[in-house]
């Protein structure tokens, strides 16, 4: 699999691949180096690790665990050749780039599939490969904001937050793309042929928002739904005793509702008369876990807000084998997140840490290629490779 997306969505996509057993090669150069290279400095028992600077962050180690890394130059003729030939020897392409910068290097899936018919190539660009807007930059501020999400994030309709920090539309948009992968690659097993894959990111990320698109179909307006829900009540996540700390509870049924009232008002004087304000005071005397404890043995389905260290190394985590622990060379020990499935009781375990920038080149160039040391040195002496 030949790897050209950077950031996070596409890399998240060849990183599941990957734990699944796929070989992936990623393609960048120290020129043109995966941005996510330079998401910040991780910090170890409070100081920042020492080492260079494209190899010392987190979230690049994370989304690109396992990977082969080949420094190629993309902008010369010599080096769009040399990703060429990789394509030809790969059964996937994944890229994020904007619509036609590929093209223009002669490496669009018409120009690839002519050299290889079974070849699957995903673009995940942000508005598609065609229609109006399809060329313009964007992040994830952008996506959530024109998929119309940033519109339901908020305290109410004149205070809105958006969803600049989850960042949707990178993680939504990569599910979409590695299911439709999938499905090509079932379909080149069946018959041979390849395909090309062009998702949208803020397609994807519109997909899954039919409740607000049915509401303002129906009644010509999208509430913003704050810390409540359309149909059921209570419904959110109410502040706990100590500082900072929450318990999220979802009531769906008259009986859960019925049960939430006679746990949450027995011991208050003066109950509110709103349910979700008596929740509110209730859960304000008791921790967190007191609080979800309490409503999940009265049938309340509740849970407390709990912070990444816990999700990633508390004992459900660990039980279920939520994460990796690897030793990458800069970085030292890291978890690392793979793909959520279990199969036959199998977990898909990291295949190891990200490469550091380029160190793959010349093993995968002799490899595929048949590239030799002096062409490979030729090649690093014209800056095509690196």
């Amino acid at each position: 699999m030949l790897d050209l997306s950077w950031v996070w969505s596409g890399p998240m996509v060849t990183a599941a691949l990957r734990d699944l057993g796929a070989e992936v090669i990623k393609v960048e150069h120290r020129d043109r180096a995966d941005p996510a290279r330079l998401r910040g400095r991780a910090l170890r028992r409070g100081k920042p690790v020492e080492g260079p600077e494209l190899e010392v962050t987190p979230y690049f180690n994370q989304v690109n665990r396992g990977k082969r890394s080949i420094a190629i130059d993309l902008t010369k003729p010599e080096g769009a050749t040399l990703i060429g030939r990789l394509a030809a020897e790969a059964d996937v392409v994944v890229e994020n780039m904007r619509p036609g910068a590929l093209g223009r290097k002669g490496l669009d899936y018409a120009a690839l599939s002519a050299a290889n018919p079974g070849l699957v190539m995903v673009s995940m660009s942000m508005l598609g490969q065609t229609g109006p807007l399809s060329g313009i930059r964007g992040y994830a501020p952008v996506m959530s904001g024109l998929a119309g999400l940033d519109s339901l994030v908020g305290y109410a309709a004149d205070d809105l937050i958006g969803t600049f920090n989850p960042a949707l539309g990178d993680p939504i948009g990569a599910g979409h793309a590695l299911a439709a992968l999938f499905a090509a690659l079932v379909r080149r097993q069946r018959t041979g042929r390849g395909c090309y894959v062009d998702l949208s990111q803020v397609e994807a990320l519109l997909s899954v928002l039919p409740g607000p698109v049915l509401q303002w179909e129906t009644d010509g307006v999208a509430p913003v739904p704050a810390n409540t829900h359309q149909v059921f009540d209570p419904y959110g996540t109410f502040a706990c005793r100590e500082p900072d700390t929450w318990v999220s509870v979802a009531v769906r049924t008259e009986r859960e509702r019925a049960v939430l009232g006679e746990l949450v008002t027995a011991d208050l004087v003066g109950a509110p008369a709103d349910l979700s304000d008596a929740l509110a005071a209730w859960a304000a005397a008791r921790s967190d876990a007191e609080a979800a404890a309490e409503l999940t043995a009265a049938g309340v389905p509740a849970g407390a807000v709990v912070g990444y260290e816990t999700a990633l190394l508390g004992p459900r985590a660990s039980a279920r084998e939520v994460g990796t622990v690897t030793e990458h060379r800069w970085l030292g020990e890291q978890m690392l997140v793979t793909v959520p499935w279990k199969v036959d009781g199998h977990s898909f375990r990291a295949p190891g840490p990200a490469p550091t920038l380029g160190a793959d080149t010349g093993l995968v160039l002799g490899e595929l290629l048949d590239i030799g040391p002096d062409a490979a040195a030729a090649l690093r002496a014209d800056r095509v490779i690196d």
